[in-house]
C-alpha cells in the first residue's frame, strides 16, 4: 500500500460513518479494540460501553497529532465549548476565533502537538479545523460545481421532516436528470486521483461502473434515512454540516458525554501508534484484541497482503473476536479461515449507515 496519499493530514472531520461499530461494541461487550485512527471520528465514539483499551493506528503522524487534539478537547471542555471550538453545528459561522484561541490555550498538549497545531491556527487566523482535510477540502470543491449543476433545488430535500415526505420529494421534484449527470461528472477516478488521491486512487475490482456503484448509494441514501441526518450529504450539499442532527457521532452530545465520561472517570487506556497495518500486526502479537475496526484500508492492499491480512491479524486477537471492514469500490481476495462471516445478521443496522460507498463485511474470529 502506498504511503505517498497518506502523508499529512487527510481527514479532519470524517469519511465513515461509525455507528455501526458503536453498536456493535456494545452489543458484544468488548473491552479491547483496535483501531484505524483517521480524523478520530471513527476511533473515538469506540470510547464507550464495556471498553477499556483503544489502541488506534495510522499511518500518518498528522492524524495521530489531530487525534490527540481531538481527545484533549472531549477531557477539558464542555459540549458548548467543544461545538464551537470546532464549529461542529449549530455553530455555522466561524464567529469563534478568539474564543478559539483562548480555549486552545487551555488543552493539555504534548510540545509536538501544541507546536503543530498552533503553527496551523496562526496561518488560518484562528478558524476552525473541522474541514481542514485534503478530504473535506475536496468535498468543498465537489460541492461548488455540484451547486452549479443542480441549481436551486438543490438542497430543498434537506428541509423534509419525514422519511416519507423526503421520498415523495425525492420521486417528484429533485432534479434526479441533472443529479444523475452530477454523478457521471464527478463519480469517477479520474477526478477524484486529479483533486485528492494524486494517482493513489483505489483499483476498483467490482463489476459496476463507477455511475452506477455512485448512483445506487445515493439512491439508498434519499430513499432510506432522512438526508439531514448524513454528514456525508450535509458536506456534498453544502459543503459543510448545516444540520446538528447531521453532526458525526464524536459531534452527538450523548456521544460526548460518554466519551468525556471514560477519558475522566475510568480512565481508559490510549495507545497511539504511527505504523502502518504490516507494522501493527508485528508489534501487537498476543494482545488478545475483541474489536477491529480496519475502515478501508484493506481496498488499497495486493498481492500477499490482500490474500493474507485476516490471518495476519490472528495472533492479535481473541477468540470471538469482532472484525469490521470497510471496502471501497475493490473487495480484497482475502483468506477467511478461521473467521465466520456475521454480516446479514447486521444488514439493518448496515442500512442505516449514513455514508453508504462501502460494502461492509462483519466477521467473527473462531480460533
Amino acid at each position: 500500500m502506498s504511503k505517498t496519499y497518506f502523508s499529512s493530514l487527510n481527514y479532519s472531520l470524517a469519511n465513515e460513518d461509525t455507528s455501526l461499530e458503536y453498536f456493535l461494541i456494545k452489543e458484544f461487550h468488548s473491552e479491547k479494540i483496535l483501531s484505524i485512527a483517521g480524523s478520530g471520528a471513527r476511533f473515538i465514539p469506540l470510547l464507550s460501553g464495556t471498553t477499556r483499551h483503544l489502541t488506534y493506528i495510522d499511518v500518518c503522524k498528522e492524524q495521530l497529532l489531530l487525534a490527540e487534539l481531538k481527545l484533549s478537547t472531549f477531557r477539558g471542555f464542555t459540549y458548548d465549548e467543544f461545538l464551537k471550538f470546532w464549529t461542529f453545528a449549530p455553530c455555522h459561522e466561524d464567529v469563534f476565533c478568539e474564543l478559539r484561541q483562548n480555549l486552545f490555550g487551555r488543552l493539555v498538549l504534548t510540545e509536538n502537538c501544541r507546536s503543530y497545531f498552533e503553527e496551523i491556527f496562526k496561518e488560518n487566523k484562528w478558524k476552525s479545523l473541522l474541514y481542514e482535510g485534503k478530504w473535506e477540502k475536496t468535498f468543498q470543491t465537489l460541492y461548488k460545481i455540484n451547486k452549479m449543476i443542480l441549481g436551486k433545488k438543490m438542497t430543498e430535500i434537506f428541509f423534509c421532516k419525514t422519511l416519507e415526505e423526503q421520498v415523495e420529494f425525492y420521486k417528484k421534484e429533485f432534479p434526479i436528470k441533472r443529479w444523475e449527470l452530477v454523478i457521471r461528472f464527478l463519480g469517477n477516478k479520474k477526478i477524484f486521483d486529479t483533486l485528492l488521491y494524486k494517482g493513489h486512487f483505489v483499483n476498483k475490482n467490482l463489476p459496476e461502473s463507477y455511475f452506477a456503484y455512485y448512483k445506487k448509494a445515493f439512491h439508498h441514501l434519499f430513499t432510506k434515512t432522512l438526508v439531514r441526518e448524513s454528514f456525508f450529504l450535509n458536506l456534498c450539499f453544502f459543503g459543510k454540516i448545516v444540520f446538528q442532527e447531521g453532526n458525526t457521532l464524536e459531534g452527538q452530545e450523548f456521544v460526548f458525554n460518554e466519551v468525556k465520561k471514560k477519558l475522566i472517570e475510568e480512565n481508559v487506556d490510549l495507545h497511539p501508534l504511527n505504523m502502518d497495518f504490516n507494522e501493527a500486526t508485528q508489534k501487537l502479537k498476543g494482545e488478545n484484541f475483541d474489536f477491529i475496526s480496519l475502515s478501508d484500508v484493506p481496498s488499497y492492499f495486493s498481492g500477499e497482503l490482500e490474500k493474507n491480512f485476516l490471518q495476519n491479524l490472528r495472533p492479535t486477537l481473541k477468540n470471538g473476536a469482532i472484525v469490521v471492514i470497510r471496502y471501497y469500490l475493490r473487495i480484497a481476495a482475502v483468506n477467511e479461515e478461521g473467521y465466520e462471516d456475521l454480516t446479514s445478521q447486521f444488514q439493518t443496522l448496515i442500512d442505516r449507515e449514513t455514508v453508504q460507498m462501502y460494502r461492509l463485511k462483519i466477521l467473527k474470529y473462531r480460533g
